[in-house]
């Protein structure tokens, strides 16, 4: 195992100095030449399209963000692969994608204006680019700018988190209302029941009030306190009948008192 270890330390070894160095500075001028490309596409984008902007200054200055715009996407997309954040697959797809449209759209640029500065016949090619693509340009390169940040895998890894924690708040709202629900039910079944049980009682109540027995003992209670009754409203009467029930005076300390003596036709009081 430490002769395997050493094997890759003498390797290193061997990588370092002048070679590593040198390496260095290589890499560095390849981040040079994307510069570089990116200004020269830039500038020959801007004098072609300032052609066909008009006398107008803010429609000078929109061409020259348009063009822009398409080199710092391919800067941008150049700079995060290197750096590791273009690792997704639909997203390297993306990246990919939008930054070999960007290149054409500047060798598109870069044509155009050397065939107009040459006064050179325009190919169809060129001649429809300058007619159509070189106004809507920038508007892919911002689309495909905006995928590579959708399809960021850590983007995706919170957007389905987000969706599993709705997913969750619904199951969670979802079996609150049916909580809610069978709550409802059976409170309405409680009252159904009380409402049945008052229907009974009424019925009964009502059964009760047909039989003879309790006309009977209205009668008793009518005879019983008819007497005080008229005599508090001031009304003396020396007789009182109540068919069925027959009341004579009772004298006692002077007073007439009403009581029942039996069944009859008529109730007589003495006032």
């Amino acid at each position: 195992m430490d002769k395997f270890n050493n094997v890759f330390e003498e390797a290193e070894i061997e990588r370092s100095g002048a070679s590593q160095a040198v390496g260095g500075i290589g890499y560095w001028i390849l981040h040079f030449v994307m510069g570089t490309f990116a200004l020269y596409s830039g500038v020959h984008g801007i004098n072609a399209s300032l052609r066909y902007a008009g006398n107008s200054d803010f429609a000078r200055i929109a061409q020259v963000i348009g063009i822009v715009t398409i080199e710092i996407v391919l800067i941008g997309i150049y700079l995060a692969f290197l750096n590791g954040k273009i690792t997704g697959a639909a997203q390297s797809i993306a990246a990919g994608i939008t930054f070999g449209l960007g290149t054409a759209l500047s060798i598109l640029g870069i044509i155009a204006d050397s065939q107009v500065n040459s006064g050179m016949d325009l190919s169809p090619i060129i001649g429809a680019y300058l007619h159509w693509g070189l106004m809507v340009a920038p508007a892919p390169m911002a689309i495909g700018a905006m995928l590579i940040h959708f399809l960021d895998p850590q983007v995706l890894r919170f957007r389905k988190m987000d969706q599993q924690k709705r997913a969750l708040e619904e199951y969670a709202f979802s079996a609150r209302m049916a909580i809610e629900r069978a709550r409802a039910e059976e409170e309405l079944t409680k009252r159904g029941i009380q409402l049945v049980s008052r229907k009974s009682v009424l019925k009964e109540l009502e059964s009760i009030t047909e039989s003879s027995d309790f006309r009977d003992a209205i009668r008793r209670t009518a005879v019983d306190r008819a007497p005080a009754l008229f005599s508090e409203a001031g009304i003396l009467m020396e007789k009182v009948t109540i068919p069925g029930v027959t009341v004579e005076p009772e004298e006692s300390s002077g007073k007439g008192e009403a009581r029942p003596k039996g069944s009859g036709s008529e109730a007589s009081f003495l006032a």
